[in-house]
């Protein structure tokens, strides 16, 4: 899915930017009918491919229209108009308003929204952008008046990210947060976003927290003064969700599901439950012991287990691969699938435990 509106937007963009050459620019753009935004550009230039991809978008919102064009002029291959509008570097951008007037010369930041912000401003034009990303739309936005909103609706964590509009390595961020969004919008977790980007009023928490450089991520936990910087460098999925699992014990997959360790206990908890599996009357006691969370899954397993006596090994095989095989095909909502996963990790961990007691018992 994200790769196919990736593919239309990049197909958008190259259909909708004009490339002018001399022969072409006066038609195009100094005689249109309509304004045009021109970047002047070399293809060796490191500025121009920083700015290339939000100057791709900026094409791809006014694709739309006929009455406002944006288009790029190659200084390196074509010298007449680059000599003469004075471009004494790249990427130089200038805004012609078409029918032989002068053009103008844009002076605002180089990033998408300072473009979308200058051109319909000069236009009227509005850009039409595309909808958010499902994963987008779960991305918390928050400033100095709404950051303790993060903790709302039964949230408990919250991963924040301080990032800027026109930051390079936020903008590489974004695809991948919007899929951590996504892995965690059923659990207690919220995935929240400071735009620290002037004029925006997040200036109490820049300087709370220290925001030196962007993106900066910090995790939050309700109930805690002081947040723990996210140090890792690697901010893809597979690193954002390794360090939410850490911090939770939720135990989720890149895509959404539950791992194999979801639900499973160690140490002292594990302990008690091999009292529980071996003595029914402990049943009580451990239940007692584990988060609420598991406490309905393992007491039924257990409460089941306790009855079957010999046919125990059975029953645990059968449900085991029944599950997997729901869990495999997706045959549920994924509410469902989760509470079928914990279910299936639980009777795992039974058998591993009655398995261990037989073969002590065997031995003895």
């Amino acid at each position: 899915m994200r790769f196919t509106t990736l593919f239309t937007l990049a197909t958008a963009a190259m259909a909708s930017l004009i490339d002018l050459t001399d022969k072409t620019f006066e038609k195009s753009v100094l005689n249109a009918d309509h304004p045009t935004l021109v970047k002047f550009y070399a293809p060796w230039c490191g500025h121009c491919k920083k700015m290339g991809p939000d100057y791709d978008q900026l094409a791809s919102v006014y694709a739309h229209t006929d009455d406002v064009e944006i288009a790029r002029y190659n200084g390196d291959e074509n010298r007449k108009f680059s000599k003469k509008y004075g471009i004494q570097g790249f990427p130089t951008l200038k805004w012609f308003p078409g029918k032989g007037a002068d053009p103008v010369d844009y002076e605002s930041g180089r990033d998408f929204d300072s473009l979308v912000q200058f051109v319909q401003s000069k236009s009227g034009v509005k850009a039409k952008t595309a909808p958010k990303s499902e994963g987008a739309k779960l991305i918390k936005t928050v400033d100095d008046q709404s950051f303790a909103d993060l903790f709302k609706n039964d949230k408990k964590y919250a991963l924040v990210a301080f990032t800027a509009k026109w930051c390079g390595y936020c903008k590489q961020l974004a695809p991948e947060y919007e899929k951590v969004a996504a892995v965690f919008s059923r659990d207690p977790v919220s995935i929240g976003q400071v735009d620290c980007t002037e004029p925006e009023p997040s200036h109490d928490l820049l300087e709370k927290y220290d925001i030196k450089s962007y993106p900066t991520l910090l995790w939050f936990e309700e109930g805690s003064t002081e947040p723990v910087k996210f140090e890792g460098g690697d901010r893809s999925v597979e690193g954002l969700v390794a360090f939410i699992n850490d911090k939770t014990g939720l135990n989720r997959n890149t895509d959404g599901s539950y791992n194999d360790y979801a639900g499973v206990f160690s140490g002292k908890l594990l302990e008690q439950l091999k009292e529980a599996v071996e003595n029914p009357t402990k049943v009580k006691e451990f239940i007692g012991e584990i988060p609420q969370s598991f406490s309905s899954v393992y007491e039924r397993v257990l409460s089941k287990v306790g009855s079957l006596g010999e046919e125990t090994e059975a029953y645990l095989d059968k449900e085991i691969t029944r599950l997997g095989n729901i869990i495999e095909k997706r045959g549920a909502k994924q509410d469902k699938l989760d509470e079928f996963k914990i279910r299936q990790n639980v009777l795992k961990s039974i058998k591993a435990l009655k398995n261990k007691v037989e073969n002590v018992r065997d031995e003895l």
